[in-house]
């Protein structure tokens, strides 16, 4: 596995507070203080200077005039300076609230956060309805990571002050880091509302719906705060994220590439105008701005994970399994049990057991586990560790390794695995770094899977009809959001393939579908099956039941595809521009599976030709189908 590095986030910004000049009753501050503060805010800092040292010449124990200097040191850009004034301050008169808010921002200012908290939590004590104060600790305790106390802090603002817009825009941020999407999102309206004059709070909140995948309303957001603040260079940075997440590539790596120009240094502004050129299907490009992210920020896990998929996707297996291990750091792979048995680094298996464990979704734990078999060819004595509902079908068909039901990280393991002694342990993607190293080390399984065979006979039973019509599974749909937008084919596309004659569909489609297959009747004519005693989603016997008894599958990129490719089911998988790395590039054929073949977008988002490439091969199949 990778070296674990700290992930780095896209951290919460927000609005510096204001310093706080004397504000004690005039005439217990001498004329020459009055004054100073006068000429303070008109910016004539020299002169301020001066004045604060004839005060302090004449009164050494004045507090309120190293307050003075310290606030016009900090405007002077000399913080060093003015937090050696504003401790004298603090030193010689600990009861005033303002010294210690000052002594604080100077604090924070300088990074020093610890000292910060303590200052700001010294004025709070003075002076419990500081909200100022409130505020600053909120973003004190933000910049450590310490998102409970920092929301704290923020909500104690907002309650002196419910129409405190910098708080709320704060509150916002620091949401997002809690998880608290739906809360984020009603925290950056309000500071929407209360402060338009500020780029964070559109900014904020476009991020709040980034959270929750609400990635047209972020947009929506980002746009405005563009509009209003067009040099404000994070909003050209995440716009292009959340374009890439709708498809809208071209337009991501635009304004992917005007926030390079503004910040020319900052890591993200590469990594997502190469989300946006990867999404164009130029792979080469976009490997290149992820690189330029490991120069900018050599520990950029993202980028190595980005690395990982376009390499993969262009078969460049020599270092793209490599960069695949920092996935577990991203988290897209998943987390993996704590354990004292090492990791498999490739070592000789012959006569060792070696714990496999499953990772990611279901479709990833099929495709992948077409490599254990190279594992138990080399000797090893494998236990699978997979996915709750795959266990029974593995149990079934896989009698040479051990299957055992995945374990959630917080339930306790499966007790054969306690019972047996294990040399190595190693994620089933990770066998990857081992057996696939080139192409030719790809065999493509054939079914592999055996599904329940009286559930099959029942569902066969249940689709057949008397003319001998073509039975076909279909599947539509992905479950997934980021990605399903790019994966998806509406119904109303499929017409030239569902209008066929002697096919009888079955629908295949998990979650509801009740809306789809209405359309299908009203506008086609034609009767998508649902099988009621089907539920693909509870039950993968079920649906591999189901899948084995159809004759054909036609289905988009998703966890269908791949359990038709494990059972040997003949499967014709519809596939964007850019699909998921695991189909590779400008390839017709499956590296994985020999049942499935691929038709494939040849411009972004035009599906028409892909419906009649396939609705031309179906009638192929269908000529040389004898009827009853």
């Amino acid at each position: 596995m990778a070296k674990k590095t700290k992930r780095k986030k896209n951290k919460v910004t927000a609005k510096k507070q204001p310093l706080a000049q004397n504000t004690t009753v005039s005439d217990q501050l001498s004329s020459r203080l009055i004054h100073a503060g006068q000429l303070s805010l008109a910016g004539q800092h020299q002169e301020v200077l001066n004045l604060c040292m004839e005060e302090l010449n004449e009164n050494p124990m004045s507090g309120h005039a190293h307050n003075t200097l310290g606030v016009t040191f900090l405007h002077m850009e000399k913080p060093e300076d003015a937090l050696r004034h504003f401790a004298e301050a603090v030193a010689l008169d600990q009861t005033v609230s303002q010294f210690h808010f000052n002594k604080a921002l100077t604090e924070q200012y300088l990074g020093q956060i610890a000292n910060c908290i303590e200052s700001a939590q010294k004025a709070l004590t003075l002076n419990p309805d500081y909200i100022e104060a409130w505020n600053t600790l909120g973003l004190a305790y933000n910049s450590l990571g310490e998102y409970e106390p920092a929301k704290n802090a923020f909500k104690n603002a907002i309650r002196i002050d419910a129409d405190h817009g910098e708080a709320w825009v704060n509150l916002c941020g620091v949401l997002q880091e809690l998880e608290a999407g739906q809360e984020a999102i009603s925290a950056g309206k309000r500071g929407v509302e209360l402060r338009p004059d500020l780029p964070e709070s559109y900014y904020n909140l476009a991020r709040a719906y980034d959270s929750v995948e609400r990635w047209e309303e972020s947009i929506i957001e980002y746009q405005k705060c563009i509009s209003a603040f067009p040099d404000y260079a994070r909003a050209y940075i995440n716009v292009s994220r959340s374009l890439s997440s709708i498809g809208e590539h071209v337009l991501a790596e635009n304004l992917g590439r005007n926030a390079i120009q503004m910040l020319p240094d900052n890591p993200l502004a590469y990594t997502n105008t190469g989300l946006g050129i990867f999404g164009q299907g130029r792979y080469r490009e976009a490997l290149e701005m992820y690189r330029k992210v490991l120069e900018i920020d050599p520990e950029s896990v993202a980028a190595h994970n980005n690395i990982a998929h376009t390499a993969l996707a262009i078969e460049e297996f020599s270092y793209g399994w490599e960069e695949y291990e920092y996935g577990f750091l991203t988290g897209h792979r998943g987390p993996l049990r704590s354990s004292g048995i090492p990791f498999w680094e490739g070592e000789a298996v012959g006569g060792k057991t070696i714990h496999v464990v499953g990772e990611q979704g279901i479709g990833e734990q099929l495709m992948f586990s077409t490599m254990i078999p190279d594992l138990v060819a080399d000797g090893a004595n494998v236990v699978f560790e997979c996915e709750k509902r795959l266990a029974p079908l593995y149990q079934r068909s896989c009698p040479d390794i051990t299957v055992v039901p995945l374990a959630l990280i917080k339930e306790p393991q499966s007790p054969v695995l306690d019972e047996m002694d294990i040399d190595f342990r190693c994620a089933v993607g990770s066998l990857g770094r081992k057996y696939r190293t080139s192409v030719g080390d790809f065999h493509p399984r054939e079914g592999f899977l055996k599904a329940d065979e009286a559930l099959v006979r029942k569902c066969r039973e249940r689709y057949q009809t008397d003319n001998n019509d073509l039975i076909i599974g279909i599947s539509w749909r992905s479950g997934s959001k980021r990605h399903g937008t790019q994966k998806n084919i509406d119904i109303e596309f499929w017409e030239p393939i569902l209008r066929l004659p002697r096919c009888r569909f079955v629908s295949l489609q998990y979650g509801e579908v009740s809306e789809d297959v209405a359309k299908a009747k009203e506008h086609f004519g034609v009767d998508i099956v649902v099988d009621p005693e089907i539920s693909a989603l509870a039950s993968l016997e079920q649906c591999a039941a189901q899948i084995s008894a159809v004759d054909l599958v036609i289905s988009i990129s998703n966890a269908t595809v791949h359990m038709a490719g494990a059972l040997g089911k003949e499967a014709w998988m519809m596939l964007s521009l850019v699909p998921c790395w695991h189909w590779f590039v400008d390839r017709p054929d499956s590296l994985w599976y020999k049942s499935v073949s691929k038709h494939r977008q040849a411009g972004d988002r035009d599906w028409i030709p892909v419906i009649e490439s396939v609705a031309s091969r179906l009638q192929t199949k269908l000529a040389s189908k004898p009827e009853l």
